[in-house]
């Protein structure tokens, strides 16, 4: 039986990032979940994710800026679920400036979601967790013990959240309550937030140069939710940058005057108010930018944090729903999760007809990879692209055409440059059930002279082979 089998779960911020990853794996434990964001064709895609497993998911969309929103979501998702057993918080804003530049209003505003939001829920939910014997399980950062210069009002909130959830443990402990509280303090993440950075520039900050994976942190709010804890650090770099602002002091403010100067060189134009003010509905965990597992993680809260995170290699359990099942009574076919390799070709014809054909032929949901580029004068002009800016000017291109194709949402994904390790990466990550690869032409491919496809088939999932002469389908070998 599954860990948190018929438990029900109440996800807040479910539409991207920690919160999309959470919602389907809650679901592979075996939790009934409710999903609450601002955004609701993002939380549609979280729920379609976690309905995959056979449990019910429930999409409620709401502002949590507002105590009025945060109650209303909260009363809601107990209507929905019958009660509330966990209560898992991933909701955050932020805004990147120098606290004088930054607007008042902004600076309220992430204070408003990051940290008060997080009181009204829980203030909300206390009462059906109380009667449930629940736990409370909460997306922290190290910026709730570590300070960070540009991200003032980002900080302020995340160690104001630790100071509450610390006094509100203490005093559950006091009068007996059985209601658990566990915070989760994660590195630097790859999720979307860092597309939609509010700026007070208009230039987003640079990104870090060194990110985890969504699902890791989603993973271990599931792995507090079976055994809670008081506070974790997940990643063994965010457990040493938090040591060296405890016991190196002053030199750890000399480290991150540095970092503050490290995230000033970002060029690279931001929204007006980014995903402060209203919804970038990404419905999707990554951020396309290669984040990598926590061993550290693992160490702490066990195997469920090792990759791969996707579906496509967990047990499926036969669905709880009646609609689960056709009219017939056979079981509704699993959806495969098909890698599309590709970068010079990614939005040629060719590629984009066996994507149809794909589709065609069973339920696929399709991630497009593109590896960065190696080489470029372009990275002499700008160091911070590393290759990224051709890849994402790529993707831009080809995912409205392939997702055409495919008649469902593509999700984009950026790699390491050689791109064997690309797709190893990817399918250590994730999981993918296939791959399809697409070159150029035999006489000019680079990938088919380092004979990518079969190399890619060794890893343990059929590839196929799309070129300007046509497709080939190799199966996966030992």
């Amino acid at each position: 039986m599954a860990a948190l089998s018929g438990r029900r779960v109440l996800i807040m911020g479910a539409s991207s990032g920690i919160g999309f990853a959470a919602a389907e794996a809650f679901a592979r434990a075996g939790a009934d979940v409710a999903l609450v964001a601002r955004g609701r064709a993002g939380l549609e895609r979280a729920a379609e994710a976690a309905r995959a497993y056979g449990v019910r998911a429930h999409v409620i969309v709401a502002d949590l800026g507002t105590r009025t929103g945060a109650e209303a979501a909260v009363a809601a998702a107990v209507d929905a679920l019958g009660g509330l057993d966990v209560l898992a918080w991933a909701a955050a804003a932020m805004i990147y400036g120098q606290f004088p530049d930054i607007d008042p209003a902004d600076f309220d505003r992430t204070i408003d979601v990051t940290f008060g939001a997080a009181v009204d829920t829980i203030r909300a939910a206390l009462p059906p967790l109380e009667a449930s014997a629940g736990t409370i399980v909460v997306t922290g950062s190290i910026m709730a013990k570590v300070p960070l210069g540009a991200f003032s009002s980002y900080a302020a909130a995340k160690h104001a959240l630790r100071g509450f959830l610390g006094s509100l443990r203490v005093e559950l402990l006091e009068r007996g309550s059985p209601v658990t509280i566990s915070m989760v303090n994660p590195g630097a993440v790859d999720t979307p937030l860092w597309d939609h950075v509010a700026s007070a520039y208009g230039t987003r900050p640079r990104n870090p140069p060194d990110l985890y994976a969504p699902e890791v942190m989603a993973n271990a709010l599931v792995a507090c939710a079976i055994k809670p804890r008081a506070e974790i650090t997940v990643g063994g770099e965010a457990r040493v940058i938090e040591l060296g602002f405890a016991f190196a002091r002053p030199v750890a403010d000399r480290v991150l005057m540095l970092a503050n100067r490290y995230y000033a060189t970002g060029r690279k134009p931001a929204d007006d108010t980014g995903a402060l003010w209203e919804s970038a509905d990404e419905g999707r965990a990554s951020g396309g930018r290669h984040g990598r597992p926590s061993f550290w993680g693992v160490v702490r809260l066990g195997r469920r944090l090792l990759p791969p995170f996707g579906r496509a290699r967990q047990p499926r359990r036969k669905l709880r729903q009646s609609a689960a099942s056709s009219d017939e009574g056979s079981p509704m076919e699993s959806t495969a999760r098909v890698l599309v390799v590709a970068s010079k070709t990614a939005a040629t014809p060719a590629l984009i007809e066996a994507v149809r054909e794909r589709a065609a032929r069973g339920p696929a949901a399709f991630t497009l990879l593109v590896p960065s580029s190696a080489h470029g004068l372009h990275q002499l002009v700008d160091p911070e692209d590393q290759g990224t800016s051709e890849a994402e000017a790529t993707i831009e291109l080809a995912v409205p055409l392939l997702e055409q194709a495919a008649g469902s949402r593509v999700e984009p994904m950026v790699g390491v440059a050689e791109p064997l390790a690309a797709i190893q990466d990817a399918l250590n990550l994730h999981g993918f059930d296939e791959v399809i690869i697409s070159t150029l032409p035999t006489r000019v491919s680079r990938w088919l002279k380092l004979d990518l496809p079969h190399k890619a088939a060794a890893l343990g999932v059929p590839v196929t082979t799309v070129t300007a002469q046509g497709t080939q389908r190799i199966e996966a070998h030992a």
